[in-house]
């Protein structure tokens, strides 16, 4: 994801939640912890959040629905080192969880 694609989510984010304040720091900040994912998964991830959260959402958060987004999709996974996540789809949902 490039810093044009980082700061269409923080945009997007801030069109959702008006307390949400975007500025160049922020693009940077959030830029270099979303650079390593691609932009479809991302925004899909911030869409799965944003339909589960009246509060804004965080990094992580956004990091890991837009990683069972990819897994869902046939893209791997996110995973690092020590966090690993189980992803199961079933006909209730999406469930994850730590290993």
């Amino acid at each position: 994801m490039n810093k044009q694609e980082t700061a269409k989510i923080l945009f997007a984010i801030s069109s959702v939640y008006q307390s949400f304040e975007t500025n160049d720091a922020k693009v940077a900040i959030w830029h270099e912890m979303l650079k390593d994912i691609d932009f479809k998964y991302v925004f899909e991830g911030l869409k799965r959040v944003i339909k589960k959260s009246e509060r804004i959402p965080t990094i992580a958060e956004i990091r890991n629905e837009a990683g069972i987004t990819q897994y869902l999709n046939g893209g791997g996974t996110l995973d690092e080192p020590g966090d690993r996540k189980t992803i199961e789809q079933n006909t209730v949902g999406i469930q994850y969880q730590n290993e």
